[in-house]
C-alpha cells in the first residue's frame, strides 16, 4: 500500500479496518484460553478515551496526571509490602525487566555481568542480556517448575551482577522461593528483582480467597525490585506495566535527566521517552474501582475454576496437567501424541493457546468461563479419541 497522495475519506478507511480485523480474535468469542490479557472493562476503557491524549514523558505538561501516577505507584508499593516504594508505570513487564537488570547493573561493579535466573524465565531478560552484554546463568527448574535455590547459590560468584526470582512463571504459573533468594541475596549483597508481571495481582489475595500463597515482594528482605502488570490478573488495559523499587534512591539510579521539554526539565525513569498518560490514569481507576475485595472475587473465580479445570483434564485418558496450579495457570501435555499436533488440532478447531514444547498452557482468566471450558474439554477429547484411534 503507498503511502496516500490525498486523504481517504473516512467511510472508506472503516471498509479496510472492519475486512480486515475481521481475521483478529476477540475475548469476547471465549476462544482465547492462551493469554494473560483480557478484555478491558468498560470502565476503564472510557477513561483511557477520555485522557487519551496525556503524555508522561513531558510530566511538565501534567502535573495532574503525574501526581495521579505516584499515587497509583503508591498503592501498588502499599499491595506489595511497602508503601515507601518508588517506581514508574511502563508498557509492560518487559520494560520493567530490563529496566530491573539496568538498575542493577548501575548499581553494580564494572565486572559483574552475570544474571543468575530460573530456565522458566521470562524472554524479557534474554532481551536485556543482549542490549546490556549480559551473561545469563539459568538455573534447571525442580519438579514443581520452581528454580533450584541449591543450584543457584551455587552459581554465584564475585561476577554475579543479579538473581531472579518469579512469582508466577509465563508457562505454569510457578512461584520460585523468593525468601530462600532473598537470604542468598543478602548474603552475597547481590541485587534481587522479583518477576511478579502475572502473579501480582494474584498472590496477595490468594489467602482470603480461600488458597495457599507464598511471600515474594518486599515482604521479603533482599528484594530490591518488583515487576507487576495492571493490564494483566490487574483488569487494566494494555499498556499497563509497572516497576516498584525498595527505595527512592534505588529508582533514582535509572534516572535519566532531559531538559528540552515544553513542560520544563524533568528525569526519566523509563526507557520509553513518550509515555501513555491515559493508560496510566485508566489503570490507576480500575484499581481503584475493584479494590481489595474485588480483587478476591476475581482471583477466588478464576483459581476455582482453574483447580476445577485441572481436575477434569487428568480425567481424559492421555491428557496429564504436569502441575497442580498454584495461580489460575494450567498447564498439561499429551502422553499419546505429539504436543504440537495437539495444539495444531486445537487451533484448527479455533482454540488461541500456548505452546510450549513439552506441554500447552491455559490461563483462566476473567473471560474465561465454565462455558468455555466445557466447549474447550469437548473439543479436546473429540482430538484425543480421533488422534488414539
Amino acid at each position: 500500500m503507498p503511502f496516500p497522495k490525498k486523504p481517504f475519506p473516512k467511510a472508506k478507511i472503516n471498509r479496510i479496518l472492519k475486512k480486515e480485523l475481521r481475521r483478529d480474535l476477540s475475548f469476547r468469542s471465549g476462544k482465547i484460553i492462551g493469554s494473560m490479557c483480557s478484555d478491558p472493562p468498560a470502565f476503564c476503557a472510557r477513561i483511557f478515551r477520555r485522557y487519551i491524549e496525556k503524555n508522561l514523558g513531558d510530566p511538565g505538561l501534567c502535573p495532574g496526571t503525574a501526581e495521579i501516577e505516584r499515587r497509583a505507584v503508591e498503592m501498588l508499593g502499599s499491595l506489595l509490602g511497602n508503601p515507601s516504594a518508588a517506581g514508574v508505570f511502563t508498557t509492560g513487564g518487559t520494560e520493567a525487566n530490563i529496566l530491573a537488570l539496568l538498575t542493577a547493573k548501575k548499581l553494580s561493579a564494572s565486572n559483574q555481568r552475570e544474571v543468575i535466573l530460573s530456565d522458566c524465565a521470562h524472554f524479557s531478560f534474554r532481551k536485556a542480556a543482549e542490549m546490556m552484554d549480559l551473561k545469563l546463568i539459568f538455573i534447571p527448574h525442580k519438579e514443581d517448575f520452581s528454580i533450584d535455590v541449591e543450584a543457584a547459590a551455587a552459581a554465584i560468584s564475585e561476577n554475579t551482577l543479579a538473581l531472579i526470582g518469579i512469582a508466577g512463571t509465563t508457562g505454569t504459573g510457578a512461584v520460585d522461593d523468593i525468601p530462600a533468594l532473598g537470604a542468598l541475596a543478602e548474603k552475597h549483597g547481590v541485587y534481587l528483582h522479583t518477576d511478579a508481571a502475572f502473579g501480582g495481582f494474584v498472590l496477595p489475595f490468594l489467602e482470603k480467597a480461600g488458597f495457599p500463597s507464598k511471600p515474594f515482594d518486599f515482604s521479603v528482605p533482599g528484594v530490591s525490585s518488583v515487576t507487576i502488570d495492571p493490564h494483566k490478573m490487574g483488569r487494566g488495559l494494555t499498556p499497563g506495566g509497572c516497576i516498584l523499587y525498595r527505595s527512592a534512591e534505588i529508582a533514582g539510579r535509572v534516572a535519566f535527566p532531559v531538559s528540552y521539554l515544553s513542560g520544563g526539565e524533568t528525569e526519566h525513569l523509563t526507557l520509553v521517552g513518550t509515555r501513555s498518560g491515559a493508560a496510566v490514569l485508566a489503570n490507576w481507576a480500575q484499581i481503584l474501582r475493584l479494590g481489595e475485595s474485588g480483587y478476591i472475587k476475581i482471583v477466588r473465580k478464576s483459581m476455582s475454576l482453574a483447580r476445577s479445570l485441572a481436575g477434569r483434564l487428568d480425567r481424559i485418558d492421555g491428557i496429564r496437567c504436569v502441575k497442580e496450579p498454584q495461580l489460575n495457570v494450567v498447564a498439561f501435555c499429551s502422553t499419546k501424541i505429539a504436543n504440537e499436533i495437539l495444539s495444531e488440532r486445537l487451533r484448527a478447531k479455533g482454540w488461541a493457546i500456548s505452546f510450549f514444547g513439552e506441554y500447552l498452557r491455559i490461563v483462566i482468566m476473567p473471560h474465561v468461563t465454565e462455558k468455555t471450558v466445557r466447549r474447550f474439554l469437548k473439543d479436546l477429547q473429540k482430538i484425543t479419541e480421533t488422534e488414539n484411534g
